[in-house]
């Protein structure tokens, strides 16, 4: 099950960051398609309708802030469609800190070289994408709560 989980998680998001770099945009059913596979990965692992919940909604009220404050409504939902992926509230913390951070040295690259402004769009998803390789592939961790985790 955890095999199939990932492989659909990852084409999922290979798939957003794709259409993210060249239109500036992800399509609504790509979101759609994630946010079912992860109800149904969800049921079929039977993990705590509470916890998934919890972490939904927190990384939707993240988000939601940083969608008024200019970041694209995609960006929004393809990280409430990952937090059915990660329904563990520190590890979406660790991909959203690490999201933010590559984003953040890639943005500095751009400005520093002159090749983009403060006001310029830029993906996001690949970031995204990025950050959970990172976070699957290392043993970096930003936050570490023992007592939180199961």
């Amino acid at each position: 099950m955890l095999i199939a989980k990932k492989i659909i998680m990852y084409l999922l998001l290979t798939h957003t960051a794709y259409t993210d770099i060249k239109r500036l945009e992800i399509e609504n059913y790509t979101i759609a398609a994630g946010i079912t596979a992860g109800i149904i990965f969800n049921i079929l692992e039977r993990n705590n309708p509470v916890s998934i919940l919890i972490t939904t909604v927190i990384v939707f009220f993240i988000y939601l802030i940083l969608a008024l404050l200019g970041m694209g409504g995609g960006d929004l939902k393809l990280a409430v469609m990952l937090s059915l992926f990660y329904p563990d509230i520190i590890k979406m913390a660790n991909i959203i800190s690490f999201s933010f951070i590559l984003s953040f040295i890639y943005s500095l690259y751009l400005i520093i070289f002159k090749k983009a402004g403060m006001k310029t769009h830029m993906p996001y998803a690949p970031f995204i994408m990025l950050a959970v390789i990172l976070y699957e592939a290392t043993a970096i961790r930003i936050f570490t709560f023992p007592f939180l985790q199961n």
